[in-house]
């Protein structure tokens, strides 16, 4: 009963997460702006991502990542796991405007570290386990729309694609 409970709990809170953060406005450009993605997330199986980031100085922003993932692997054996945590990214797109001709309007790329704590609930174990880890993540935002684009991020230990999000 109590790893029912617990494992509801965690759910709940981790649903709680992705869709607050999914209906914050967003925007990405000069300080206090914000950029919001949602995607999928890759890495732990797939799963569910959302990310907001707001700028903090010019090129650097700071911000908040969640995501959920279930696996069933057959035999009676499923597991869950969820991970939420705070990253910062410099983003280059000033730096690499002129040599590849990009517009930053419609071009964001962006490398990161970032603190992430991820849990695991399974049938076959008693409760929640994890750990904190540290992380690193290179992403590509592109803009087809002046509020709308898409975006892949790989890192360790999140991957992500999905819709990106700006004002």
């Amino acid at each position: 009963m109590k790893k029912t409970n617990s494992f509801k709990l965690t759910q709940l809170l981790v649903a709680f997460f992705l869709f607050g953060m999914s209906s914050i406005t967003y925007a990405q450009s000069s300080s206090g702006e914000k950029t919001a993605n949602l995607g999928l997330s890759l890495g732990y199986g797939i799963g569910l991502n959302a990310a907001l980031d707001v700028n903090v100085a010019p090129n650097i922003s700071v911000g908040g990542i969640g995501t959920f993932s279930n696996r069933n692997f057959g035999f009676g054996v499923n597991y869950s796991v969820f991970s939420v945590g705070a990253r910062g990214a410099y983003h280059l797109g000033e730096i690499l405007s002129e040599p590849l001709s990009l517009d930053t309007d419609k071009h964001d790329p962006y490398i990161g570290v970032g603190l992430i704590y991820t849990g695991v609930t399974s049938n076959g174990y008693s409760g929640t386990f994890g750990g904190l880890n540290f992380g690193g993540v290179a992403g590509y935002r592109y803009f087809f729309k002046e509020k709308l684009g898409i975006y892949a991020e790989g890192g360790f230990p999140l991957s992500s694609i999905g819709l990106t999000f700006k004002l």
